[in-house]
């Protein structure tokens, strides 16, 4: 470090940089358990092209897949939440390939990260 900087000048731009590469890896995640879990038949399968970008023919899909699954589950009051729904429905019931393609999809867009950083005491 230089004399009398607290942080180097580069700083700003590694954190920039690093998030940016966090934010495209997650999107890539999102993208590949797309294409695998309907290359399974758990999810609707896309058409992506120059004119329209793969993300908006995911979200195009899933929109879709939400309004019939709303339509199925209308007298559910639960429905207006409807991936954890399917989610607390999974554990009792069987769902169809449909059903369980979107919960997981959901269980990826929804998880979480657990940092190593050492947070509090050792008794903890």
């Amino acid at each position: 470090l230089e004399k009398g900087r607290e942080e180097s000048r580069a700083a700003q731009r590694r954190l920039a940089r690093a998030q940016r590469r966090q934010i495209r890896r997650r999107r890539a995640r999102a993208r590949q358990l797309y294409q695998m879990l309907a290359e399974a038949g758990l999810l609707p399968k896309i058409e992506w092209g120059a004119g329209k970008p793969m993300a908006v023919a995911i979200q195009n899909a899933l929109n879709a897949l939400d309004g019939a699954l709303r339509e199925k589950y209308r007298d559910d009051p639960k429905v207006t939440q409807l991936p954890y729904l399917l989610r607390a429905r999974a554990l009792d019931h069987p769902l169809e390939a449909f059903e369980l393609g979107r919960a997981l999809y959901h269980l990826n867009q929804r998880r979480g990260f657990e940092s190593n950083r050492k947070a509090g005491s050792k008794e903890n």
